[in-house]
């Protein structure tokens, strides 16, 4: 197993989901974002949104490490990822029902295990390669057909870029994530522009991080609705790459 960053991860099971309104319990952590009036001085102010999502991703990317959580729920069906990404490291956990998947980045390379359901209904494996190697690590390097779907979102980059609105950008109303005061900027979802929106919580007050992030898309006969929370930013953590690896190459395609 790797090791983890000096402080324990807290796996979360549960995220009641309203709009505009989040709710994570994370230990004893309870964050919320509502709509409400600044009494501290906004250093954001005047800036027009491109302008505040650009700098809180930059000052995201200073910071070179990130706690966050992120539920999705589709339907009747959710999933809760959780996970700490650095600047050349990261590491994921995916769950939806009794289904689990663990992505970990160490360098350019990704390592992936996860039980019979996870790699199935995660992955896409078939049935039988995926309780074949249920529990394995598995390595991935850059030139194998599964490497970038598994290690989308899992560094800070690719977290960020993953999650991130794009243009046409709107700044919603203040508000507050577990006592710090925010504004949003909205805009299209990067993964299905003109489907949906995201909006992106940033503190207004230095050093003007992402604190929460709040995303809506619609599909035929579906709606899709996700939130999240960033906390611990600046942590740093240490990842070892697991021990006993089969490399994906040497696989049967799965």
């Amino acid at each position: 197993m790797a090791t983890r960053h000096t402080n324990d991860r807290v796996w979360c099971s549960t995220i009641p989901i309203v709009r505009r309104k989040i709710v994570v319990l994370l230990g004893a952590i309870t964050v919320s974002v509502s709509a409400c009036a600044s009494t501290r001085a906004n250093s954001l102010q005047g800036k027009d949104p491109d302008s505040i999502l650009s700098q809180s991703l930059r000052t995201a990317v200073k910071f070179a490490g990130v706690h966050y959580v992120l539920r999705t729920t589709n339907g009747g069906q959710s999933q809760m990822v959780t996970g700490d990404a650095g600047t050349t490291i990261g590491a994921q956990s995916t769950v939806v029902g009794s289904d689990e998947t663990v992505v970990e980045m160490v360098g350019t390379t990704a390592f992936l295990r996860g039980n019979a359901g996870g790699l199935q209904n995660i992955i896409g494996w078939a049935s039988g390669p995926a309780s074949r190697y249920a529990g394995t690590w598995i390595s991935l390097r850059p030139t194998d057909s599964l490497y970038q779907t598994v290690v989308q979102g899992v560094t800070l980059s690719t977290l960020l870029a993953q999650l991130s609105p794009v243009s046409p950008l709107i700044e919603s109303s203040p508000g507050t994530v577990a006592g710090q005061q925010v504004v949003g900027v909205r805009g299209d979802l990067r993964s299905s522009p003109g489907q949906g929106e995201a909006t992106f919580w940033v503190a207004t007050s230095p050093p003007n991080v992402p604190v929460g992030i709040d995303a809506q898309a619609t599909g035929k006969n579906t709606t899709v609705t996700e939130v999240g929370v960033f906390t611990k930013w600046g942590e740093r953590f240490r990842l070892r790459a697991p021990s006993g690896a089969v490399p994906f190459s040497s696989l049967a395609t799965p």
